[in-house]
């Protein structure tokens, strides 16, 4: 079972920020124009950035999403006790968006 933990595995958030500037105008920002000593993009040991940061249920099959951003210690506390007893809860009743 593959859990995701927050909407940020979901909607993207942060890293999805990007996908409005394009990948060579982020990766010239972070590496070209903020650095004054060998500004260089990395070569090596930097894994290719897709086009668009995209959600992680794009990629794998998730099971169950736990809402928050970061999740409240309630909401994990009833969602992990849910698990254990073998029950389905409702987590959007213990959260909202941006809380």
């Amino acid at each position: 079972m593959l859990i995701a933990l927050g909407d940020c595995a979901v909607t993207g958030n942060i890293p999805a920020m990007r996908n409005g500037c394009g990948v060579d105008k982020v990766m010239a920002a972070v590496y070209l124009d903020r650095e004054t000593f060998n500004p260089q993009i990395p070569a090596t040991e930097l894994p290719t950035l897709n086009n668009q940061a995209l959600p992680l249920h794009n990629f794998v099959e998730v099971d169950f999403f736990i809402p928050g951003c970061p999740p409240s210690a309630d909401t994990l506390f009833t969602a992990l006790t849910a698990l254990i007893e073998g029950r389905i809860t409702d987590l959007h009743l213990n959260t909202r968006f941006g809380a």
